[in-house]
């Protein structure tokens, strides 16, 4: 990350700087690094060669849209049983689970309704973080939670958002999971320790309302 540094002031919009190794086992830590250090970067991993590229311009960098999708090109998720097969919209929330059953209840309640009412309902994953519970606690928690409001819907997507609680996993396992994610929904109270380790706090940050409306209210450092 220290020679990438220098490096950067002298790129154009559009260069890139190539970055080669070896072997897999020298060129993978350094590139994992690399990307965390400086999220504001777009990355291509040219796997067979042990070798990436460090894009100037990403997305955001454009003064036009562009119809350009990097995410063929992002290292894939971790295979898991506790990760679910990614969407178009991928949300992450850092739930704190000490507080008190009212405040969670109003909390998880208020964030569910949220992704339901989103008019892309049907393309939204929510990976909710399961740090100082027990999965089975946090599973009929979520399950009683996620019913009552679906109680109170009058319009229910034919295509259901995904739900699911993601367990503590390692931290390189999160290096490779938050490219994918779109934005952290804000919580009142949240697992700042979480939030920390895996490194998320480069994310977009969404607030959703108590009526279910998501607004970003931070657009994040990656970019």
């Amino acid at each position: 990350p220290a020679q990438v540094s220098q490096l950067l002031p002298s790129l154009t919009q559009g260069g890139m700087i190539v970055l080669t190794g070896q072997s897999e086992a020298d060129f993978e830590p350094a590139w994992l690094r690399v990307q965390t250090a400086f999220p504001q970067m777009s990355y291509i991993h040219l796997k067979g060669f042990h070798t990436g590229m460090i894009l100037l311009a990403s997305l955001l960098d454009y003064q036009e849209p562009v119809d350009l999708d990097l995410h063929p090109f992002l290292p894939p998720p971790p295979q898991s049983p506790y990760l679910p097969t990614l969407r178009q919209i991928n949300l992450v929330a850092f739930v704190n689970w000490t507080e008190s059953e009212e405040d969670l209840y109003a909390e998880l309640g208020r964030i569910i309704r949220g992704v339901f009412n989103h008019p892309q309902a049907n393309e939204i994953v929510l990976l909710l973080t399961a740090y100082g519970v027990s999965q089975e606690n946090a599973e009929l928690i979520l399950a009683d939670v996620t019913m009552g409001v679906m109680g109170e819907l009058t319009d229910i997507p034919e295509v259901l958002p995904e739900i699911a609680l993601v367990p503590p996993i390692a931290s390189p396992e999160w290096l490779v999971i938050v490219p994918h994610l779109t934005a952290r929904l804000k919580l009142q109270q949240e697992h700042q320790e979480a939030i920390v380790m895996t490194q998320a706090g480069v994310l977009p940050v969404w607030h959703v309302d108590e009526s279910g409306e998501m607004a970003c209210i931070w657009k994040g450092s990656r970019g």
